[in-house]
């Protein structure tokens, strides 16, 4: 459903409105604008007499265009257009407030939400689409905007994607008033990396209910030729019996804990002692609705992978970490990061004097090493996450 819906809503309404555009009118003279107008003939007859179009075909807001001479002009910012093509679906397109970055200035959101079977409001959509800009998760927020700590909530099941910049790619189709621009990007037109993180959660009630909550996050780079970045989350909440308002609450607390060690996981693959703490000390015992909960924190890629555990049971706490290959991971995130920065412009951090003040070996896998649990929220580490979280507010 979202890669129906993503951009242009459905395949068929994409080849519809491709096929409507209609075609500047320019001066014979202009080499090079009627080279421009010849390819997107081209594209458009091409992508309309297709029989099955790619669902990579999408709708990009734009703020510039060609004008007649073949020249790149800017067109005024546009406002943030949401879309509801059906229930429980919203498609927000918008220009991201990031001041230092003028050249990042499209962005596209989509959520898919159903709680108990039934489609999130439009202001909650909203709501949910709102909070996907920041760099941080906010699972809490999500979760919030979703109604899932209403009273009488068993169920929900949420997919979002957010695209910044211009990570779809830079084949272009431009409507007769330059008010938008269709992309259609081939298959491994571009270079990127993505990494995903996965964490559960679990929790028993101490009236016996038990609470599953999953949240898988995969962000993804161009790391050659378009600047832009991606980032899904898909969501999953399943309660054995509907929650009180008291576990409601008690539950919305929980997850803003988890808030900041599910952002510090997914940026590091590392959460610090302080949040653990923060984290476990209601259950200590003092909980007058949970019994127990279990956090897992995963991470894997070919034959590397870090598996971080904190479990809360009759007033115990315990903590685990399992990994293979870690130094290897983070030494090859500084080498993307750099690679990146060659290709796409400036890294913060990724230069050599960063690593030369910070007495880090380039090719010495354990100076770039990051423990699973550390004492303090401070990377050493300057990586292509920290390229990433540049698009974001």
């Amino acid at each position: 459903m979202m890669e129906n819906y993503y951009g242009v809503f459905t395949n068929q309404s994409a080849v519809t409105r491709l096929a409507e555009v209609q075609q500047y009118t320019v001066d014979e003279s202009s080499t090079q604008a009627r080279s421009t107008t010849s390819h997107s003939n081209d594209l458009i007859e091409r992508i309309s007499k297709a029989q099955n179009v790619s669902e990579s075909v999408i709708l990009s807001i734009s703020t510039q265009q060609p004008n007649s001479n073949g020249s790149v002009v800017e067109l005024p910012p546009k406002e943030p257009k949401s879309y509801f093509p059906e229930d429980g679906v919203i498609v927000l397109t918008d220009t991201p407030d990031l001041s230092e970055h003028s050249d990042i200035n499209k962005r596209i959101t989509m959520v898919d939400a159903k709680v108990d079977d039934q489609g999130v409001s439009e202001t909650g959509l909203s709501e949910m689409a709102d909070t996907l800009k920041q760099k941080d998760i906010q699972l809490s927020g999500i979760l919030s905007a979703a109604g899932i700590f209403n009273e009488g909530v068993s169920s929900a099941e949420i997919k979002t994607k957010v695209e910044v910049g211009d990570f779809a790619g830079s084949i272009s189709v431009f409507g007769p008033e330059g008010e938008a621009v269709y992309k259609w990007e081939p298959s491994g037109s571009l270079d990127r990396s993505k990494e995903s993180t996965t964490t559960s959660l679990s929790i028993e009630t101490n009236s016996g209910k038990r609470i599953d909550i999953g949240i898988v996050v995969s962000d993804e780079t161009n790391i050659r030729i378009n600047k832009g970045v991606s980032r899904s989350l898909e969501v999953t909440y399943e309660s054995s019996e509907p929650l009180s308002k008291a576990e409601a609450e008690e539950l919305e607390t929980i997850l803003k804990d988890v808030d900041s060690m599910l952002t510090s996981f997914n940026h590091d693959l590392s959460v610090t002692q302080d949040n653990i703490d923060t984290l476990t000390e209601s259950l200590m015992g003092e909980s007058e609705q949970f019994r127990s909960l279990n956090l897992s924190f995963s991470f894997s890629a070919g034959n590397t992978f870090r598996e971080t555990t904190i479990a809360v049971a009759d007033g115990e706490v315990s903590q685990n970490v399992k990994e293979e290959g870690m130094g290897i991971h983070y030494s090859a995130n500084m080498f993307e990061a750099r690679y990146t920065q060659n290709y796409l412009g400036f890294v913060q951090g990724a230069s050599l004097e960063y690593y030369a003040d910070h007495e880090l070996q380039w090719n010495e896998y354990d100076s770039v090493y990051i423990a699973g649990i550390v004492d303090k929220a401070t990377s050493p580490v300057v990586d292509s996450t920290d390229y990433f979280d540049t698009f974001f507010e």
